[in-house]
This record gives C-alpha cells, structure tokens and sequence, in this order.
C-alpha cells in the first residue's frame, strides 16, 4: 500500500508510515470479526499475514474475504495449536523485510487501535511490547483465574511483577524471532514461556494498558480452561525445574539434617541450601538449560535469593524459640517458604513501575 492510497482510506494526512510492520494472526476456526478486522488494520497502513492452523474447508469462505482486503494467508491442514501457528508464522516473517511484528488473536478481543499503539510504541524504540488488559470483574471467571495464577508463579520465578503475561497482542522487533522460535511450545504455553525467557535473557520489556474485552463471554475462544491451563503450568514448571529442584532439595535437606545435626547449626544448613540454589538456578541454567540463550541470571535475582534464605533462618529460629511446643524444622521451613514468596509477590507487585 502506497502513502497516497493510506492517506485515501484513511482520510489522514498525518498517518504515521506502518510499511516496515506487520501484524500476524494465528487462526483456528475464525468467525465472522476476522475480516473487519483486517479491514480496519489496512485501513491503517498495516500489513496482515493469517496462520491458518488447520481450520478445515468450512473456512475458507473467511480466510478468502481476508485475502480479498489485502491479507496473506498462510496455513496447513491439521490444527497443531497456537504456539505452532505463531512460530510458523514467525519464520515467514523471518524471510520478508518486517523491521516489527505485532502478534494479535482473530476472535475480536484486540481493537484495531489497541494494535496500531503497539506497533506506535515498537516503531518508538521498544524492542519487546507487552500489553495489559485492564481485568474487570465481569471478565470472564477463567480469565481472571488464570491471569492471577500466572502473575505470581511469574513474578516469584523471575524476580519481576508483570500485571498481564498472557495477553495476545504482542510486539516485537524481528530481530527477537531466532530465540523465538526456539522457545519450547506448542499451544497456549507458548506464549508464557516467551515472556519468562525473554526476561532470563534480561531483554527489555515494555508495557502499555489496553481494553479487555469479552464477546459473549469469550464464547469465540478456544482455549480449554482445564486442559490449556494444565498445559500451560505443566510447561512452565519445566522451564523453572531448577527452581523447583532447588527447593524440593532444600525442604529433604532440612528435614534429613535437622534430624540429625542440632537446631544450632540450622545456619550451616541454610547456606548450603542458598549454595544448592546458586548452583542449579545460576551456574546449571546458564551453562545446561539455556545454553541456546543468551541468559544472563541478574544481579536483582541473586540480591532476591540472598535476602530470602536469611529470611528462612529468621522464620525457622522464632519458630524454634517461640512456639511453645516441638515442631519439626521441615514444617517452619516450608512455611517460611510459603510466607517469603508471598511476601516477594505482594512486594513485587507494590513497587512494579507502571
């Protein structure tokens, strides 16, 4: 589309040139919001590429009215999820002259306007957009479930307070997409596990508010609230298994030593268990785990993981010496561990720079 025919169809002199992004929409079985959808976006000098993840012929007439505004629609025959339709479509944005790639759903819960301020703030230096939906109480209950869930294993696994990691309107600069498309994923866990890596290779991440909005009650969605939400922590809980490695060994080790050592040396315990954590979360994630990635464990993490061990041992000795009655050191270490990372949430989340 030609500066002359933007100015044409839009009836603005002043439109911002979009020539060097696009917007990729991976498509499962789309209704009818899809092609005024597309409308609108190349009404604003935005170009459009569809995934068609296996919708089947009964779609066609759709992905058709797409092309006929100006879309490119690419695809295969058997549905293989989000995720797959997302890198699929990465790789074909790979191979064109895009300097930018905002990533939105087909199902009518991104506003034309919402897409074109992501490619606005990509287009003014933000290497990777994120966008927050404003969550409402009349949202969908799943949706505000899952959202709630995702912030805090998010912010308690990365030392960062993110308001939505989950939502589909993206932006990122092209030259993200070769660690992209090695992320691990397939469905909606895809998505997720983006973000966590993107903040383990200490990438700058760029947030702005948008409106959440619910047709129907979500009813063109086909996310599966039971199996996609167990798919999608089943995938982050392998992308964190350090962590969670750390402190299954962390909690055995306290129970086998504070049987065995007395509570006095419960101190010698602690630092072992911080040097177990530094080894896997530092040392095996970097150099095993995410060796394809440029990972870079940061300075706010260790200073986090510093502080947290000596809450531990605060906890676990008030408990000792407070309550009146024997308690095994395991139970004070596991609430400890319970009462420190919900204070890191709560702390996170206090001091997240909007």
């Amino acid at each position: 589309m030609t500066e002359q025919d933007k100015k044409k169809n839009t009836g603005n002199e002043d439109i911002k040139d979009m020539s060097d992004v696009v917007v990729l929409i991976p498509s499962y079985k789309p209704g009818n919001r899809l092609p005024p959808l597309i409308q609108k976006l190349r009404r604003a000098g935005l170009d459009a590429i569809i995934v068609n993840d296996g919708s089947g012929e009964g779609f066609d007439e759709i992905f058709e009215q797409c092309r006929n505004l100006g879309a490119e629609v690419i695809g295969y025959d058997v549905n293989c999820g989000k995720g797959h339709a997302l890198k699929y479509g990465f790789e074909h944005v790979a191979r064109k002259n895009y300097t930018y790639v905002v990533t939105a759903d087909c199902d009518g819960q991104h506003r034309p306007e919402d897409i074109v301020r992501v490619a606005e703030s990509l287009k003014s230096g933000n290497n990777i957009v994120l966008t927050v939906r404003g969550i409402k109480r009349d949202a969908p209950l799943r949706s505000r479930i899952g959202n709630t869930m995702s912030r805090f294993f998010f912010a308690i696994a990365n030392a960062r307070y993110l308001p939505d990691n989950q939502s589909g309107l993206r932006g990122f600069a092209t030259s993200n997409i070769n660690w992209m498309l090695k992320v691990r994923g397939e469905k909606y866990d895809y998505e997720l596990n983006v973000v966590l890596m993107a903040e383990k290779q200490g990438l700058a991440i760029s947030a702005i508010p948008i409106e959440a909005i619910y047709i129907d009650n979500n009813a063109d969605s086909h996310f599966r609230p039971l199996t996609d939400t167990i798919l999608i922590y089943v995938r982050y809980l392998q992308t964190v298994a350090c962590a969670a490695i750390a402190l299954l060994i962390n909690i055995l080790t306290v129970l086998i030593l504070s049987d065995i050592m007395h509570v006095g040396f419960f101190y010698i315990i602690t630092v072992l268990n911080w040097l177990v954590y530094l080894l896997l979360c530092f040392v095996f994630e970097r150099y095993v785990v995410f060796r394809n990635f440029f990972y870079t464990p940061g300075a706010r993490r260790l200073a986090l993981s510093i502080a947290k061990y000596i809450s531990y041992y605060l906890i676990c000795m008030l408990g000792v010496n407070l309550i009146p009655f024997a308690v095994p050191m395991t139970i004070y270490y596991v609430l400890a561990v319970i009462i420190i990372e919900v204070a890191e949430y709560l702390l996170l989340k206090a001091t997240y720079d909007k």
